[in-house]
């Protein structure tokens, strides 16, 4: 624990053999409370702040991971959470412990809202609804009922904090819809955004209470949030018309707390942006003091103090504290804490040890199935441990942490190293992206990496405006060393990737030598240029072979990132007659929906004006024939895709059998060093109710198999028999577009005259 301001450094009792985390300050005492695994399960802790004292438990027996306790103000009590989504109250003097709340859903963010009133009687948090709504509940500690919703079930509110005695309790509630796009119309299918959704909340927990921020009537004093006012009991019966908001204007607040007479919360300017700022609001009725100010920007995390009087602010790696006066600070370093005194010292051997068992506690507690598959997990540990005094190195724990996973017969999971000790003089190669044949001269161009011309920031080195080399050409020298001392191109470019060189080329043919400026890429930027390349290569066949009746795009992954791949491949070919959407080699994320919803479109009717081509709602509703192609490397979200393809009737899959990982996971299990031991968390099933993809794979209804001698020669027969079977669906059913009818006649002759 590190010093607020003066003062030594204190290390708790604890050692490599054991992980602690979570820790928090005891009001009350002199103690911490931390979690501790020690015991072989995550307990909870008590222990003297000054570290001079031995370690005590607080809880035991656990059966499953213990999240985050929160103690109550006065010290007595402790609410937590497990991994099985229960909420617990445990008394810290008599040490009985209850069930507060189970969650239906199994949301791992529900309870972790949680909040104290100052009396330490009640608590608040959030928890998610059968219609995926978060709902606000408050729980009375000292009578144990059952916990009583406060907001309604038909809208997200989420992060409660009580005011000063309790009396009022403020949250955050998306209630607030505005489409930052106005209309479907336009490039690329827009769709709503809804942006800047919350708000602030407050609810009078008496009843009867005029609104801390309402303009004070005549004769009447501005209101301000007192700490030592008159307590009154919290009244729950007929919440309805005790609801107010707050003088703020919606936006994408999140972490709402309060602190001496202030609120305070993270914003950021976009629901989409990463980059947060700190700000505080008054609570008063004061109108000329109700705005927002920024104790600080960029800020990933923070934290107020059990009294209020504190700020703890996390920004980057630096962590900073100061008091929590709704003021920013006086200076950029105001409060900085020096970490340059703080070190660990570790056996690499125990810390394999704990980090071995946490693995196999958190696959015993995350895997989807409780069952472990009907293998015997107790038996699985033992026996992997007793290899554990045999590891030299931090690669093999992940080794036989990946041994006893394996145990399980589940493919989606991933075991990654952490703090790993390698050597830092390694050097890194520059690319050219070509390749390259050594010659008597030197090295000479066999082949160049092309990309789609639409988009020159992907041109590989040798093809840029200015350099424009050519098949044939041949490199004499790199920034001057001649190339023919070198055996390999990579050895003139080491430790060049990102920096100009100068190459010195001939072109066969062309008498005398020219110079040219390049930037070599990073070994992950050639692979990059080469899948670039082969995407770029494979469309145009499609477009030769399908003689532009037939799209083409390539899906690298299903995260965010790749949706800009859809983007760039859909929408210039949505009126073809055929298309092909290539998920070989796609390594998985989570946006199937996303893709499947857009091809699901159909159109239903056509608007026409009086010039130019009809035109169909839904808009780019594809109204041709698709198929998928798929392969071995087809894995995790790239599978879900494809089978949701074929389950919603949107055409065959072509290629082979998938990789087979349909247990969907996260990156909840990290372990102490950083490593990661991924579990296989939810499973997919069908409405037939079969487990589906996971272990099986996802077959294509047609199965074509790129040979290797063929694919080395340049055949892609997957691609081409998509396009075969295109064209046979084309013919067979040719896509149109219905013409429109004849215009209506609405003329009328006028009754003749008298």
């Amino acid at each position: 624990m590190l010093p607020a301001k003066a003062g030594r450094i204190v290390r708790l009792r604890q050692d490599s053999e054991s992980r602690t985390r979570d820790l928090r300050f005891l009001a009350g005492s002199e103690d911490v409370i931390y979690l501790s695994d020690r015991s072989g399960e995550m307990e909870f802790w008590r222990e003297p702040a000054n570290g001079l004292g031995e370690p005590s438990p607080i809880t035991s027996g656990g059966k499953t991971m213990r999240h985050d306790g929160i103690p109550s103000p006065d010290g007595k009590l402790l609410a937590h959470t497990d991994r099985n989504q229960v909420l617990w109250m445990r008394n810290l003097v008599s040490g009985d412990e209850w069930e507060v709340a189970r969650s239906g859903e199994g949301n791992e963010w529900d309870y972790i809202d949680l909040s104290w009133s100052p009396d330490s009687r009640w608590i608040a948090y959030s928890d998610t609804m059968g219609n995926q709504a978060k709902r606000v509940f408050l729980y009375d500690a000292q009578d144990r009922n059952a916990p009583v919703a406060v907001t309604s079930a038909r809208l997200d509110s989420y992060s409660p904090v009580f005011g000063a005695e309790g009396k009022w309790l403020y949250f955050l509630s998306d209630r607030t819809f505005r489409s930052v796009q106005g209309s479907p119309w336009g490039a690329r299918q827009p769709e709503p955004l809804l942006d800047k959704t919350a708000g602030i909340y407050a609810l009078d927990l008496q009843g009867g209470q005029r609104s801390p921020f309402a303009a004070p009537n005549e004769g009447e004093l501005p209101l301000t949030e007192s700490e030592g006012e008159e307590k009154k009991e919290i009244n729950l019966e007929n919440l309805d018309g005790r609801l107010f908001v707050l003088p703020v204007e919606p936006s994408n607040y999140r972490y709402l707390t309060r602190a001496r007479g202030n609120l305070y919360c993270l914003f950021s300017s976009l629901s989409l942006s990463r980059k947060s700022s700190l700000v505080s609001f008054p609570i008063t009725s004061d109108s000329t003091r109700h705005k927002w100010t920024t104790i600080m920007t960029e800020v990933r995390g923070y934290e107020i103090s059990g009294d209020g009087t504190t700020c703890l602010v996390r920004k980057g790696d630096s962590f900073y504290v100061f008091p929590a006066t709704g003021k920013a600070p006086s200076s950029s370093t105001q409060g900085k804490l020096s970490l340059s005194g703080l070190s660990l010292s570790v056996s690499p051997a125990e810390e394999w040890g704990q980090m071995f068992r946490d693995a196999w506690r958190m696959h015993r507690d995350y895997f989807y199935d409780p069952k472990m598959h009907r293998v015997d997990w107790n038996e699985m540990g033992r026996r992997h441990e007793a290899l554990l005094p045999r590891l030299t190195t931090r690669w093999e724990l992940d080794h036989l942490i990946s041994q006893m996973v394996g145990e399980l017969s589940a493919m989606h999971t991933d075991i990654y190293a952490g703090d790993i000790r390698d050597a830092t003089d390694g050097a890194s190669l520059g690319h050219l992206g070509a390749q390259l044949l050594k010659v008597e001269e030197g090295f000479r161009i066999d082949r160049l990496y092309e990309t789609d011309p639409d988009y020159p920031g992907e041109v590989g080195p040798l093809l840029k405006a200015g350099v424009e080399m050519k098949v044939g050409d041949v490199i004499l020298s790199v920034d001057g060393e001649p190339a023919t001392r070198a055996p390999e191109i990579g050895s003139l470019l080491k430790n060049k990737a990102g920096q100009k060189v100068l190459l010195e080329s001939r072109r066969i043919g062309i008498g005398g030598t020219r110079k040219s400026i390049v930037t070599p890429l990073s070994s992950s930027g050639f692979r990059n240029l080469k899948t670039s390349h082969w995407e770029y290569t494979r469309r145009l066949e499609a477009e030769a072979k399908g003689k532009g009746e037939i799209g083409y795009f390539h899906m690298r992954g299903m995260s965010a990132s790749n949706y800009a791949e859809f983007v760039k491949g859909y929408y210039p070919v949505f009126n073809r007659k055929g298309l092909i959407i290539d998920m070989r080699q796609n390594y998985g994320g989570n946006i199937d929906s996303w893709i499947l919803s857009r091809l699901s479109r159909k159109p239903w009717m056509y608007w026409k004006t009086r010039t130019g081509r009809p035109f169909a709602n839904m808009q780019f509703a594809f109204d041709g024939h698709m198929a998928v192609l798929v392969d071995a490397y087809t894995i995790s979200d790239g599978e879900a895709f494809s089978e949701g393809f074929r389950r919603l009737g949107l055409g065959p899959l072509i290629g082979t059998k998938t990789w087979g990982g349909g247990i969907w996971l996260r990156g909840a299990t990290r372990l102490m060093d950083g490593g990661m031991a991924r579990s296989p968390e939810t499973g997919v099933y069908a409405p037939e109710r079969t487990w589906i993809i996971e272990g099986t794979g996802v077959t294509p209804d047609m199965v074509v198999d790129n040979l290797p001698h063929e694919s080395f020669g340049g055949r892609d027969a997957q691609l081409e028999a998509a396009l075969t079977y295109l064209q046979t669906r084309i013919k067979e059913d040719p896509p149109s577009r219905p013409e429109p009818p004849a215009r209506p006649d609405k003329s009328f002759r006028y009754p003749a005259g008298p």
